[in-house]
């Protein structure tokens, strides 16, 4: 990626635009609207780094949720794992999405010292 700023999805070369007088207009210097490829790349990839605020804030809720559900789904593995009867050792599911999150939470935070 050269320019983080160009369209994700420009038009190919062979596309035109059909101009309200009827003819095919022959510029195809435009692209189409939307995201750029480095928000596109921010998106797919979970980092919060596109330069738009409120894109980065979504991407980092995401990002936390992502982790907790894994999170998660890792403690109720290890518990039913553990547990011979296959039950669960968890008082109740919402104690178990507050560690969750608390654990996302740390992990994030871990990864945002490394340097980029």
């Amino acid at each position: 990626m050269t320019l983080g700023n160009e369209n994700a999805y420009p038009f190919t070369p062979n596309q035109q635009m059909k101009l309200d007088d009827g003819t095919w207009d022959q510029n195809t210097d435009y692209g189409e609207p939307g995201f750029t490829k480095l928000e596109h790349a921010c998106i797919d990839l979970r980092i919060p780094a596109s330069g738009d605020a409120e894109l980065d804030a979504l991407i980092a809720q995401a990002q936390r949720r992502d982790a907790a559900v894994k999170a998660m789904q890792g403690m109720y593995a290890a518990t039913r794992r553990n547990n011979k009867d296959g039950s669960m050792s968890w008082p109740n599911e919402a104690a178990c999405a507050a560690l969750s999150r608390t654990q996302a939470d740390a992990l994030l935070a871990e990864l945002a010292k490394e340097p980029t």
